[in-house]
């Protein structure tokens, strides 16, 4: 999920991401929406006046951070110039928000600069999340706050069994077991975090329930079908329509006898204050 060809073909528009996004809230097990009851939470931990969103994507986060706290001030970044693009267009007229193509592993702000920092489902991506973290570390102001979203390590394993099976059925091989499917995970991110922070954990059941095989194939069309393929198989049309179609032909076997098809999994942030030193000296 870090192999930068695989990351320029994702996101190199907006389609897949939007996809991945509305498969979300049409079909996610969870009720509610996940940055909403995280910024509702954050809330009572730190008051923001300035937040930043790294990997900002299409602005999930802004629009709720733009509707629970409108006198915030917002700066986002994104490595995606298709991310920044579309961004631009939303905080056009919003004279406290500004977004910009940047490295979450070396951010263009000053030390201390944000009461809040977001790093959400997006540090699966980076190359170093140890590294990402300790910039977001620096930019943090003490007794500021960063909220990491991500999932559990066994998320979408429903989904990469069946691409397991059609990798077994069309190319003759599996899915490896390494490197894993989400290489920074509500299990393994407290980790990359910096030495000196004291990390805290909110989860719950979250997953995905398609009603119907076209559901979940739209889904894993996403980018997910991408998974242990090499760029010339990515681009054989025979490669994907024999992935696709032993994987549609599986979700139709599982809906038709369950009625649904579902991908169980576990999602919550990881999260620590910064310690302010000078309060305790």
């Amino acid at each position: 999920m870090t192999e930068p060809g695989c990351l320029h073909r994702a996101y190199s528009t907006s389609d897949s991401l939007q996809t991945r996004i509305n498969t979300h809230a049409r079909y996610s097990i969870h009720p509610g929406d996940v940055f909403q009851e995280l910024t509702a939470w954050a809330q009572h931990t730190v008051a923001p006046g300035r937040i930043l969103d790294v990997g900002m994507g299409t602005g999930h986060w802004y629009r709720v951070i733009q509707s629970q706290l409108p006198e915030a001030s917002y700066e986002g970044i994104d490595s995606s110039p298709a991310m920044e693009k579309a961004m631009s267009v939303q905080v056009a007229n919003a004279p406290s928000a500004r977004v910009q193509v940047a490295d979450a592993q070396c951010l263009p702000f000053a030390d201390a600069s944000f009461d809040w920092v977001g790093l959400h489902f997006m540090l699966y991506h980076v190359p170093h999340p140890d590294r990402a973290l300790q910039e977001a570390w620096r930019v943090l102001k003490p007794g500021g706050i960063v909220m990491t979203l991500a999932h559990g390590s066994e998320n979408l394993s429903a989904l990469m069994s069946l691409h397991s099976e059609a990798l077994a059925q069309c190319l003759r091989r599996r899915v490896p077991d390494t490197p894993p499917m989400w290489p920074y995970t509500l299990d393994s991110g407290e980790i990359y975090f910096p030495k000196d922070a004291v990390i805290n954990t909110v989860e719950f059941a979250s997953g995905l329930r398609f009603p119907t095989a076209d559901s979940a194939l739209d889904y894993y069309l996403s980018g997910f079908i991408e998974r242990a393929l090499c760029v010339s198989e990515i681009q054989s049309k025979s490669v994907r329509s024999c992935l696709e179609k032993h994987v549609r032909s599986r979700v139709q076997e599982i809906v038709s006898t369950h009625g649904y098809f579902e991908v169980p999994g576990r999602t919550g942030w990881l999260w620590a204050v910064k310690p302010d030193t000078q309060a305790h000296s």
